[in-house]
């Protein structure tokens, strides 16, 4: 019987991977070694670049952002320099903004055209 299908706690039914994390910690036999919940961090903001095309300004203000991450910031910055970037932050982090925002940029400012090549099995 898969994880999926068996009943899960009560307090964790809202959070599949709190689920996992105490149906592996209590049932579990020897899979979870080891569970650390790191503290929320407060996120360090940016302001939208200046030269970020009004168009790209409006659609992600319409959006309810109105502010960078600092790391889409600097990746905004490297991106606009020409120079080449690797980025690696946690999920839902807003990874995809940094690649994003500048390739939309230049479509719009040079009528440019992107190729986005991605794998289809996760690493």
């Amino acid at each position: 019987m898969s994880i999926a299908a068996r009943a899960l706690p009560v307090e964790s039914a809202g959070n599949p991977v709190l689920a996992l994390q105490q149906h592996l910690q209590h049932k579990g036999r020897g899979e979870l070694a080891a569970a650390v919940t790191l503290p929320a961090r407060p996120g360090v903001f940016a302001p939208l670049p200046d030269e970020l095309h009004p168009g790209l300004k409006q659609a992600l203000q319409a959006r309810g952002i109105e502010r960078l991450y600092s790391h889409q910031a600097q990746a905004w910055a490297v991106a606009r320099s020409d120079q080449d970037l690797l980025i690696a932050t946690p999920t839902a982090s807003g990874k995809s903004l940094c690649y994003n925002l500048p390739v939309l940029q230049s479509a719009l400012e040079q009528r440019s055209k992107a190729l986005y090549l991605f794998p289809t099995k996760a690493l």
